[in-house]
């Protein structure tokens, strides 16, 4: 691993924790802020898909999702600060709206309002795409440090 990313690894260790000034905060966001442009930019470019505003990490965790009158259960296939793939055993209708919790290491879930993206089957199931549409920001900064830890992780740090 670069030393600038085993560097920003230490940086968010202690950035979760509460233990840096204010300049060495500046100095991690900003950091930090980097290297999601750049690996936006690159996962953008290979997804085809140039208009993404939040990096995707693949992650598999439980999630809960309700729409209408229907709940179903189902298992992530990626995660982003802007809504995550769900794999499903039932079809949520294009467009509705509704709630969905996922289940975090180390915590209550995350819960939010998400809006439904795309659907398409894959095999016996669907393949789910759901945009966040609002957060708690307690819940988004859990998120949003969910996937940096994730993405650390998946650079070796």
């Amino acid at each position: 691993m670069p030393e600038r990313v085993r560097d920003l690894a230490a940086l968010h260790r202690r950035a979760k924790l509460g233990a840096l000034g204010a300049e060495e905060l500046d100095a991690y966001l900003a950091e930090r802020g980097r290297l999601v442009r750049v690996l936006l930019a690159r996962q953008s470019a290979e997804s085809g898909h140039p208009g993404r505003r939040s990096l995707r990490v693949a992650c598999a965790l439980d999630a809960s999702v309700a729409f209408g009158s229907g709940q179903a259960r189902g298992t992530t296939t990626d995660v982003s600060t802007g809504g995550l793939g769900v794999l499903l055993d039932v079809q949520p209708p294009a467009g509705s709206e509704g709630a969905v919790a996922i289940s975090v290491p180390g915590g209550s879930p995350i819960r939010g309002g998400a809006r439904v993206i795309h659907v398409r089957r894959d095999g016996d199931r669907f393949r789910v795409g759901l945009a966040f549409e609002a957060m708690d920001p307690r819940d988004a900064e859990r998120l949003d440090l969910f996937v940096f830890d994730a993405l650390l992780e998946m650079l070796g740090s």
